[in-house]
């Protein structure tokens, strides 16, 4: 585990981590569009592979579930960029200013 979960009390540090998996999730949309896989199929391989395999869901479901939403977020946000799709790139930058403000709220 990188991170370990009781780090994840001090709502920067989350906001930190949350950004974090966002910026994984361009990455891995990225590496998805060259490898000729379509972008959503990088958030459910985080899922599988990361969360479920390498981590055994070892900070329990909820977090698997936030951090592949993040995941997924990068995912969608990079996809509008490529496509130049500007409310979907709004859309996905309000939803990620929204998921970080609940997950603060709920550390403070």
């Amino acid at each position: 585990m990188i991170f370990p979960p009781m780090s994840e009390d001090d709502p920067a540090y989350w906001a930190a981590v949350f950004a974090g998996h966002v910026t994984v999730g361009i990455a891995m949309a990225s590496g998805a569009a060259w490898a000729g896989l379509p972008v959503w199929a990088a958030p459910i391989l985080y899922l599988a592979v990361w969360e479920c395999m390498v981590q055994r869901v070892g900070a329990g479901w909820r977090d698997a579930l936030v951090d592949t939403w993040a995941v997924a977020l990068g995912c969608g946000i990079i996809w509008a960029a490529w496509q130049q799709w500007a409310p979907g790139i709004a859309t996905g930058l309000v939803a990620g200013a929204v998921s970080v403000a609940v997950g603060m709220w709920r550390r403070a």
